[in-house]
C-alpha cells in the first residue's frame, strides 16, 4: 500500500490514517479538478 510507505513512521496509528485519508481526499479533488478543466 503507497499510502504505508509515505508514512512509515506512522503505521497503523490512527494518526497516520487520518493524515493518509486527508492525503487521499486532497489527491482524488485534484483528480476531480483535473477532470473538470
Amino acid at each position: 500500500m503507497w499510502l504505508r510507505n509515505s508514512y512509515p513512521t506512522y503505521g497503523y496509528s490512527s494518526a497516520g490514517l487520518i493524515v493518509g485519508i486527508d492525503r487521499v481526499l486532497v489527491f482524488l479533488k485534484g483528480q476531480e479538478f483535473c477532470r473538470r478543466s
